[in-house]
């Protein structure tokens, strides 16, 4: 049996025999007119028929309450397994996203949690505490509710704005009642955007910016608190991706420019790996002087063009003098070139390194 049903059972029970108690006091104390022999013969009907009521209120009372709880874990779980849903379409959408997609892609996003959260507003903010603004690169708003303006000032919400700078969570549901009464400035932006209830959290941290993603509501409502880890998440997911996807660009333009640049070159210049000296890039005077297209070079080894024997022998014991200890290092020797003759080329090589330290390719100018 179920153990509030049980308890409910146990309690209505002691109810009835106190109920009962009673009853029977108040009865004996009642004035019966002569001849009332109907309580001294139904008396224990009576007292049976009180407690049975009392008992049946009980359990529907107990049966109504445990109804709203179910009803409410019901919905709490529909909410988190349609947030598990979001966010997993939202991860799988935005990881494929090219650069020049990812800001109409997030504003879409944001429009789904929207309607999910059933709220008025939903965007992600750039706090800069230097330029003294808050920018909103990102919104969606319900049908006929006003977007924000791409900036607003820091002076406009400062009890907002700095719990926002501190890294602290904004939960408020109903701004009129728990926005402290000198925070006059902030009632009065909440007023001027019709907002009643505010949800801010900062997701990226910095004294220099703080990157979050808000919710607001022109009504008052409280704020699911089991949620909050998954709205965070959903915030961390598109930040991430514009932050992701611009890191992207701005490598793509970096490449774009170097190879612009390199391949303006008239010495051979490529880049490889070691040991096997596979070549990930080589600009076009390389290509010029092998009579070879980048896609063919690109992905063979470069010691290919050496000379077998001897010559190809001193260019890998090179390569692994350069691994053991990395440094920038001149180097001579044969290759074969585009007739099928034999030339000499001069090669400066040096070590390219990744985040970590660790050398992860050679770059080698030759001429």
């Amino acid at each position: 049996m179920n153990r509030a049903l049980w308890s409910a059972f146990v309690f209505a029970d002691s109810v009835a025999l106190a109920a009962g108690r009673e009853t029977s006091l108040l009865l004996d104390n009642l004035d019966v007119p002569p001849g009332g022999d109907l309580w001294r013969d139904h008396r224990g009907e009576v007292i049976v028929l009180f407690a049975t009521i009392i008992v049946l209120a009980t359990l529907v009372g107990v049966l109504l309450i445990n109804r709203g709880r179910r009803i409410l874990s019901e919905q709490t779980l529909a909410e988190r397994l349609g947030f598990e849903r979001l966010i997993a379409g939202l991860s799988a959408e935005l990881m494929d996203a090219r650069p020049g997609q990812v800001n109409a892609m997030v504003n879409r996003a944001l429009g789904r949690v929207r309607e999910a959260m059933d709220v008025d507003r939903c965007a992600l903010f750039v706090l800069v505490p230097s330029d003294g603004v808050i920018r909103l690169p990102n919104q969606a708003q319900a049908p006929g509710v006003s977007a924000y303006e791409s900036e607003l000032p820091l002076s406009c919400a400062p009890y907002f704005f700095g719990a926002l700078l501190r890294g602290e969570t904004v939960e408020i549901a109903d701004v009129e009642r728990d926005v402290p009464s000198e925070a006059v400035a902030d009632r009065s932006c909440a007023e001027k955007h019709g907002v009643r209830s505010i949800l801010a959290i900062p997701v990226m941290v910095s004294p220099e910016v703080v990157r979050g993603i808000w919710f607001q509501s022109l009504k008052v409502r409280a704020w699911n608190a089991d949620l909050l880890p998954r709205k965070r998440l959903i915030g961390e997911i598109l930040i991430a991706a514009i932050v992701r996807k611009r890191a992207e660009a701005a490598l793509l333009e970096s490449e774009r420019r170097y190879r612009e640049i390199v391949d303006g070159q008239t010495d051979l210049i490529c880049r490889w790996r070691a040991p096997d000296t596979t070549m990930t890039f080589v600009n076009e005077a390389y290509c010029r002087y092998f009579g070879r297209t980048r896609e063919e070079l690109i992905g063979t080894r470069f010691l290919e063009l050496i000379p077998e024997g001897p010559a190809r022998d001193a260019a890998r014991g090179h390569v692994a003098s350069l691994l053991d200890n990395p440094r920038v290092e001149r180097n001579e020797h044969e290759v074969v070139q585009a007739d099928g003759t034999i030339g000499w080329l001069q090669w400066i090589d040096h070590a390219i390194r990744g985040r970590d330290g660790r050398v992860i390719e050679f770059q080698a100018i030759g001429r």
